[in-house]
C-alpha cells in the first residue's frame, strides 16, 4: 500500500470517464497503513468533490467511493 500511496501525488489524476478527470486534492495512509484515503475533486461533474478510500484484498486493490 505504501508504494501506491506514493504514487497518489497531489493534483494527478486518480479517475477518468466520461464526466472528466478527478484529481487528487488530499491524500492519507492509516497509521496501520492498510488503507489509503483520497479526497478527489471534479470541477465537470454533478457532484465536484469526492472521498475514496483503498484497501487490498486478496491481492487486489478495492476502491469504495
Amino acid at each position: 500500500m505504501e508504494g501506491y500511496f506514493a504514487s497518489l501525488a497531489v493534483s494527478s489524476v486518480v479517475s477518468e470517464s466520461i464526466y472528466g478527470k478527478s484529481l487528487v486534492i488530499e491524500r492519507a495512509i492509516s497509521s496501520t497503513k492498510d488503507v489509503i484515503t483520497i479526497v478527489t475533486h471534479n470541477p465537470n461533474s454533478i457532484k465536484p468533490w469526492g472521498l475514496v478510500q483503498i484497501y487490498e484484498k486478496d491481492n487486489k486493490y478495492v476502491h469504495v467511493n
